[in-house]
């Protein structure tokens, strides 16, 4: 084994996991990013990861769409080389991957609201739902972007197709413990699930 470089991109979904004291609902969105890292040893290594995405959720207001963007930092651990021993032509290989992660918020979303005959009004408006509201007519005016450090756990299962390409699938799971979604009435961490396929 000798020490190497990284590097992938994937695409995929992702949604808020909701307690059953929201009325909020969330639905599936995309996720797409890449990454690139370095393996020290045939079990451990380290990986930067940059994504975009969307969570779009109903709200008393309307549909909100909240667009993210995302760094994380992951430490990646090999769990068939740990358990098993390094075989350089293992076709299928699994990681765990742990670690921060930074969301910047944006503020811009599109809001659709049912009117009195049924219609639906839609607009832009540039909103921050949890800093200062001052609700004008149906739209809401108020804070800025907003930046969320939390953490997240993931999954690799990679299919190596030869020694220099491989494609996988990621699950993963971000926990934030401020808020990023509007929940502000429900204690406890914020959490967004993800999954996602690439090649790498």
């Amino acid at each position: 084994f000798e020490p190497h470089f990284i590097a992938g991109i994937d695409l995929g979904f992702n949604k808020p996991i909701q307690s059953k004291r929201f009325q909020e609902r969330s639905y599936l969105d995309y996720q797409a990013g890449g990454f690139f890292g370095y393996n020290l040893t045939p079990v451990h290594g380290a990986s930067l990861h940059m994504d975009i995405n969307r969570v779009s959720m109903d709200m008393d207001c309307g549909y909100r769409q909240f667009n993210m963007i995302s760094a994380a930092l992951a430490y990646r651990f090999n769990v068939l080389n740990a358990l098993q021993g390094y075989v350089p032509d293992r076709r299928f290989d699994v990681s765990a991957l742990v670690g921060p992660v930074v969301t910047l918020r944006k503020n811009a979303k599109k809001n659709i609201m049912m009117m009195e005959d049924n219609s639906e009004s839609e607009f832009l408006y540039e909103a921050d739902p949890f800093e200062d509201e001052e609700f004008i007519g149906n739209q809401t005016q108020t804070g800025d972007n907003k930046i969320i450090v939390g953490g997240q756990f993931g999954i690799e299962a990679t299919y190596n197709v030869n020694e220099e390409f491989g494609v996988f699938i990621k699950p993963q799971i971000r926990l934030y413990p401020s808020k990023i979604l509007p929940s502000e009435h429900v204690p406890g961490w914020r959490k967004i699930i993800a999954c996602q396929i690439g090649a790498a």
